[in-house]
């Protein structure tokens, strides 16, 4: 009985904590609006097991709606599936306040975005990206929609986050760009979700050198070397160890609440990576959907 008081006030107080930062942080969004939608939205994941999916599952991309995220559009892969939908999680893609290493990530990206789409995307990037001067880059190309939204974090009482995030006003805390992809093909309207290349595998590569930085090679399906970087905080200070697994934490919960939100809106979730750490959503070959 305590225990469930203190579990609810605790969700009471995360909840009026998410009411302050939506005021804060939110905007009313219109511009993502949900209709019927017969195929299904597979969300292109750029861990190592999406060089799986790309030699097993051609048939399947070819006839689905397809989301691109954060550096994808840099790579031969996009011109070939052309993606309907985009999206940039990564607030470093954007920010330019960080050091040169994200700056020339951020303009080789939108350079890139530019210059390979010829055909019409779907663009969507959070609202603090509004204001970057990067998006001039991509300001000409008629084949680019932008859409913005919300990515404020949202906690507490599933009936009042459930109702937030239905509103578009938040979503789970978006530690990973999955969250902000799958968030967004919900609001589109579509009833079956596919996550592909969702290795999560990060801990399998993370080390801690003799300066007690915390280092991490994150591979990626395109990656043809090893590429260690010290784990950063908002692209600014070096992570702590246990920053590091609780950024992990907080997006493996992120599914499970998505999933939560999911069937009551009577979406199903599937990851179809050939090789996952996510334990959220049912497991299915692409094949097989």
């Amino acid at each position: 009985m305590l225990k469930a008081l203190g579990t609810f006030l605790s969700n009471l107080q995360k909840s009026l904590g998410s009411s302050i930062k939506i005021m804060i942080l939110s905007k009313p969004q219109f511009s993502i609006k949900p209709r019927k939608r017969e195929k299904a939205f597979i969300i292109l994941g750029t861990g190592p097991s999406f060089q799986e999916t790309l030699k097993h599952d051609q048939s399947a991309l070819a006839n689905n709606d397809l989301i691109g995220l954060n550096h994808f559009a840099e790579k031969e892969e996009f011109v070939k599936l052309k993606p309907k939908y985009y999206i940039v999680g990564a607030p470093e893609m954007w920010d330019e306040s960080l050091n040169e290493y994200y700056t020339s990530k951020g303009l080789a990206f939108f350079n890139a975005l530019n210059e390979n789409t010829q055909w019409p995307l779907e663009l969507f990037l959070a609202n603090d990206a509004k204001k970057s001067s990067r998006l001039k880059i991509i300001e000409n190309n008629k084949n680019i929609t932008i859409h913005f939204y919300n990515n404020t974090p949202i906690e507490g009482l599933d009936f009042f986050s459930h109702q937030l995030f239905h509103l578009k006003l938040g979503m789970p805390r978006p530690h990973n760009v999955m969250i902000p992809s799958i968030m967004i093909g919900i609001w589109l309207g579509y009833k079956k979700i596919v996550l592909t290349g969702a290795d999560h595998s990060w801990h399998e590569l993370l080390r801690i050198d003799s300066q007690n930085k915390v280092e991490l090679d994150q591979k990626h399906y395109f990656d043809k070397k090893e590429n260690w970087r010290t784990m950063k905080y908002a692209g600014k200070r070096d992570r702590k160890m246990h920053e590091v697994f609780e950024k992990w934490m907080l997006a493996f919960r992120g599914y499970v609440d998505i999933n939560e939100y999911a069937k009551k809106k009577k979406v199903k979730i599937y990851n179809a990576s050939y090789k996952s750490y996510i334990d959220a959503f049912e497991r299915k070959p692409l094949t097989e959907l």
